[in-house]
């Protein structure tokens, strides 16, 4: 089944050209919105998508409301923020809201594709400077007997693949550096997920953080 792509910004020379980029690599077929309100109808038409890449200064509602809508309307689909927004405000409001990524648009185009296609294999990518200041948010917090017991269980890959992970590394990246295979990396993830009883990348690599692992 084809993939299908939504890109949600009001930057119309970016939009374009993202477009154009997804278009060649066959990711999948790809629709465009210039504002939130665009997108929110597409989902309330029964529109889906499997992935949305949204950015959050939108010029009639925040890109927070597009994520929202999503959750709600296409729960399979994943949204993704793509944002020159880094402040501790965006971020976690885009977070609570249901965005499985974080994304800033400084990043490399090569390396945006790649997160799609995490994003697209159930990964949740999130840019470095993101994970890094998430990681420090959540890391200031006291490390309870039970976070101890919850990390104890991890086996010692599953304990690599959470140092890659709380790095800010893709799927393929931590693949490449570990020299196994993305699908194995997806399995150690689940395991690490279920084990450590959270949802998120962040949540874990804020685990992570606060017993000193990365």
């Amino acid at each position: 089944m084809t993939n299908r792509i939504l890109l949600v910004d009001d930057d119309a020379e970016l939009l374009a050209a993202l477009a154009r980029a997804l278009g060649r690599t066959g990711l999948g077929e790809v629709a465009t919105c210039d504002c939130a309100s665009a997108a929110i109808a597409r989902f309330e038409r029964g529109l889906l998508a499997d992935v949305a890449l949204i950015d959050l200064g939108l010029p009639d509602l925040s890109g927070v409301h597009v994520v929202r809508a999503m959750r709600a309307m296409c729960p399979d689909g994943v949204p993704l923020v793509l944002t020159v927004q880094e402040d501790a405000p965006s971020v976690f409001d885009a977070l609570r809201a249901g965005a499985r990524g974080y994304l800033l648009k400084s990043t490399p185009l090569p390396r945006l594709l790649d997160a799609l296609r995490d994003a697209q294999a159930g990964g949740a990518p999130i840019s470095p400077k993101i994970a890094r200041f998430l990681v420090d948010s959540l890391a200031s917090t006291r490390v309870s007997e039970d976070d101890e017991q919850r990390m104890d269980a991890l086996t010692e890959r599953e304990r690599d693949v959470l140092r890659q992970l709380a790095r800010g590394h893709s799927y393929a990246d931590v693949a490449t550096v570990l020299g196994i295979g993305t699908g194995t990396v997806q399995t150690h993830v689940k395991s690490i997920y279920a084990k450590l009883e959270v949802a998120s990348k962040a949540e874990a690599a804020a685990l992570a953080a606060k017993l000193g692992w990365v």
